[in-house]
């Protein structure tokens, strides 16, 4: 009969403990390309983009030396001379950023469109319980100028 007391109490006792909040959620990334005005979205070839996510410090963004640079070291720049790692990336069009930390990012993608051109973007976005699973779409207009483009 102790036993039996000892396991309801012990049972009871993880019954009644609450549940820790998630402070981790997932979103995703969809990167796509338009020839002209007119025509309909598709999405980018395997191996033309990469995608990088930052922790949002509240800085002013360097975009032109990031755009200049972001290729070859994976950081953002900013107006302070100060520069930040990614957290997250991944090379394919279609992503999944799954148990990222709550909190403020920015989201840069690099399109390679060939050698000598290329194109890039960024937004701010805020990972919570409130934007889970959200698809965040970029669709780069490939026949406007090369070089950075909003989102």
């Amino acid at each position: 009969m102790k036993k039996l007391s000892l396991i309801l109490i012990v049972l009871a006792m993880f019954a009644c403990k609450k549940d820790e909040p998630i402070t981790e959620h997932s979103f995703f990334v969809d990167i796509k390309e338009k020839w002209s005005a007119n025509d309909e979205p598709t999405y980018v070839g395997q191996m033309k983009t990469v995608t990088f996510i930052f922790k949002d410090n509240g800085k002013e963004i360097d975009y032109e030396k990031t755009t200049t640079n972001i290729r070859t070291d994976q950081k953002l720049y900013f107006k302070d001379g100060t520069s930040l790692k990614e957290e997250f990336s991944s090379i394919d069009p279609i992503m999944t950023f799954e148990n990222v930390p709550d909190g403020n990012y920015v989201i840069w993608v690099f399109f390679k469109y060939s050698d000598f051109f290329s194109f890039q973007s960024s937004t701010k976005i805020t990972v919570s319980e409130s934007t889970h699973l959200k698809q965040h779409v970029k669709i780069f207009r490939c026949y406007e100028n090369f070089g950075y483009q909003t989102w």
